[in-house]
């Protein structure tokens, strides 16, 4: 007993315990730009040649589809774009997938959240913006964004579904509904006396001169969507609203 106390009275203490760091979480990785959609060059199904059908006349034919919330969309959307409250449930939702033209000519997908009731004649509507090879700079989720629509519109993100309120009062928002877009927000700003929302869009409240993405009365998109029973923001008495085109015209 004494040789074991003696050994070990002379052994070293034991190496202290330290707690493992805890695991740092990956930053989370940015939206993914879209792809641009692969062109075509001749005439045939699934491609267009307007004009005289010269190889850089020719597009894809337009592609757009809709489907329901998928489960991954529907979690983002959740304490985001959507919340309990809402006054229209997930499943009264529909999901679209857009080809547009990019600012710099080439053809990408947007995603866009509307009602399923106004699914089809928006996606028709888009048609026609795309075969007019209207531009429009990007179609994100407002969930990008955080649902916040000050950030989404100072992107100059087109979006649709976002259940908010009209600003400053406690009305629903006709986006809260899905039956409202903003198109180009940046280069359609609000405009109300001297205020422009988004501030960044001051530039283009003068409507005189349209940006190559600015919507103006005789537009293809105030068309487009005319034919379909919506009204343009820009047409209102008052404060102007030159982003925004819904279906009851609120």
């Amino acid at each position: 007993m004494l040789v074991w106390m003696l050994a070990c009275a002379g052994a070293p203490p034991p190496e202290p315990v330290v707690a493992a760091p805890p695991p740092v979480e990956a930053p989370a990785a940015p939206p993914e730009e879209p792809a641009p959609v692969e062109r075509c060059s001749a005439p045939g199904p699934g491609c267009t040649c307007p004009g005289d059908g010269e190889s850089p006349a020719c597009f894809p034919a337009y592609d757009g589809s809709i489907g329901a919330i998928p489960p991954d969309v529907r979690a983002d959307m959740e304490g985001r774009s959507w919340r309990l409250g809402c006054p229209v449930p997930v499943d009264d939702l529909a999901l679209l997938m857009v080809p547009h033209w990019d600012d710099d000519g080439a053809i990408v997908r947007g995603e866009l959240v509307v009602a399923q009731s106004a699914s089809v004649d928006v996606l028709a509507a888009f048609g026609a913006l795309y075969d007019a090879r209207f531009p429009i700079h990007q179609m994100k989720r407002v969930d990008a964004y955080g649902a916040d629509d000050r950030a989404s519109m100072a992107a100059d993100n087109t979006s649709a579904f976002n259940c908010r309120p009209v600003a400053g009062t406690d009305r629903w928002s006709e986006h809260a509904y899905g039956l409202a877009i903003d198109i180009n927000p940046l280069q359609n700003p609000y405009v109300s006396g001297s205020r422009v929302s988004p501030p960044e869009g001051a530039k283009y409240a003068d409507r005189s001169v349209l940006s190559p993405g600015g919507i103006g009365p005789d537009g293809v998109v105030v068309r487009a969507f005319a034919d379909i029973g919506w009204r343009w923001g820009g047409d209102w008495a008052a404060a102007k609203d030159y982003q925004h085109v819904s279906k009851s015209g609120r």
